[in-house]
This record gives C-alpha cells, structure tokens and sequence, in this order.
C-alpha cells in the first residue's frame, strides 16, 4: 500500500490502520448448523496492524502488512483459538469516520476448523 502526503506545503502523520473481516454467511463452520454456533460471538471487525508514518510534502511510502492464520484467529464460546475456513475482508482505514476504506477479500482453504490454541480451564 502506497501513503502520500499530496500536499505541497507542511509534512504531516499518518497512521493506517489493518483490520480484518470475517464474512460469517461465508464461513461454514460458524453456519447456523456449525459447531461454534450459540454463545459464540463473532466480530465485525478486528484490528491486526496498524502503521504510523512520517511524509515531507509530496513524500510517498510503501507500507506492507503481513496476514497469516493467527492473524485470522476466532475465538468459541469455549475460548478455544481457531482459523476457520471461508472468506474474509482485509480492510486498511486511516481510522476516521466517514473514511474511505481500501478492502481486498481472502480466502482461506479447508474443509473445517483448525484450532490453533486450546483453552485451559
């Protein structure tokens, strides 16, 4: 992803920030038949990452943020840890409301639900 300070006078901060999406109607393990169904909440929408960046006017960096499966971790209502397979939305925000979004959609493979952390009781 690409930051620029388009203005032409004062340098300025920026911070983006990463956020992932589950899309729960694309993810067959958290269906209304599934195993995680009843008290599991699921989120709306998790922050991952964020980058704060220095720009002199006219300036552009490069950022990069990296996803893997802890990354797309849900937590059970049992708090058990697991990557379920399905579709996700990668979301970079400068955070504000009304911001405009930058979103690209993952995939994730698999026929069920890895856990990645069991909980301890």
């Amino acid at each position: 992803m690409v930051v620029t300070n388009t203005g032409d006078t004062y340098a300025a901060d920026e911070v983006v920030l990463a956020y992932y999406k589950p899309r729960p109607s694309a993810i067959p393990s958290l269906a209304a038949t599934g195993e995680f169904v009843g008290p599991t909440p699921v989120v709306i929408k998790q922050l991952f990452a964020f980058e704060r960046v220095h720009l002199s006017p006219g300036s552009s960096v490069t950022l990069q943020f990296t996803v893997n499966a802890t990354t797309l971790r849900l937590a059970d209502h049992l708090g058990h840890i697991s990557l379920h397979p399905g579709l996700y939305d990668i979301a970079f925000s400068r955070g504000c409301v009304g911001c405009e979004e930058l979103v690209a959609e993952v995939a994730v493979l698999g026929t069920g639900p890895v856990r990645l952390e069991s909980f301890r009781s």
